[in-house]
C-alpha cells in the first residue's frame, strides 16, 4: 500500500491543483493525506472531479484561509467506511479490496498557536480512545 502525506500549503491556485493530480497521476498513490489546503472540501472536490476522477476524498474545510485537510484514496483499490472527525483531525476505517485486512487511516494538522495544542492533544487522545473501543 502506498500512503503519501503532503502539506501543500495551500490549494487555491489552478497551478497547485494541477500539480497535485499530476503528482496523483504519476505516483499512483492508494491513499494522499493532504494538509493545509486553505480552501473548503467543495471546492477540492471539484478540482478532483475534473482532472483525477478515479480517486474519491473526504475533507474537512479550512477555516478562514488556515487549515484544511483531505484524505484522497483510489476506490478500486480501497473502500473507507466509518468517518469521524474532529477539528484538526480526520479519520477513517479503511478496507483494501481483496483482502478482509482493515487499518485506520488518520490525517492530522496541528495547530501552532500554542493555547489551542492541549484541545487539539485532547481530541487525538479521544479519538484514540473511540478506536481502540471498536
Amino acid at each position: 500500500m502506498i500512503i503519501t502525506s503532503w502539506n501543500i500549503r495551500g490549494l487555491n491556485s489552478r497551478g497547485k491543483q494541477r500539480y497535485l493530480n499530476e503528482r496523483l497521476k504519476k505516483e499512483k498513490p492508494n491513499v494522499m493525506i493532504v494538509q493545509e489546503t486553505k480552501i473548503s472540501t467543495e471546492k477540492m472536490r471539484e478540482s478532483l472531479n475534473k482532472n483525477s476522477s478515479s480517486y474519491e476524498m473526504m475533507g474537512l474545510d479550512a477555516i478562514g484561509s488556515a487549515g484544511g485537510l483531505i484524505i484522497i484514496w483510489n476506490p478500486d483499490e480501497i473502500n473507507f467506511s466509518n468517518w469521524m472527525s474532529l477539528p484538526r483531525i480526520l479519520s477513517g476505517t479503511a478496507s483494501i479490496v481483496g483482502t478482509k485486512e482493515e487499518v485506520i487511516i488518520t490525517g492530522v494538522y496541528g495547530p501552532h498557536i500554542q493555547n489551542e495544542k492541549e484541545n487539539f492533544l485532547q481530541n487525538l487522545k479521544a479519538l484514540r480512545c473511540l478506536i481502540r473501543g471498536k
